[in-house]
């Protein structure tokens, strides 16, 4: 897990303390030109999965619809002034 992801699940407080039932998946996406590290939690996970992978608008929109159920969705644009590239 990168650096980038660990910092938007912590801002975005997904751990397995902090999940609630309103939503099935929790996701956090970190975004850069380069690259998008995906985590994602459920309640009943201990800790985040991640992806990371190209960039790709049309892979996220598919990515997403892999879950069907409802989502929340922390998103965070890499950028390199504030150091995350």
């Amino acid at each position: 897990m990168n650096k980038i992801t660990n910092k938007c699940i912590k801002e975005a407080n997904i751990d397995s303390t902090s999940l609630s039932q309103k939503y099935d998946h929790y996701i956090a996406l970190d975004w850069s030109k380069k690259n998008m590290a995906i985590a994602r939690m459920t309640e009943h996970s201990a800790k985040a999965k991640v992806t990371d992978v190209p960039s790709d608008l049309k892979e996220l929109k598919v990515y997403l619809k892999t879950y069907r159920a409802q989502k929340y969705l922390q998103l965070r644009r890499a950028h390199p002034l504030n150091g995350y590239m």
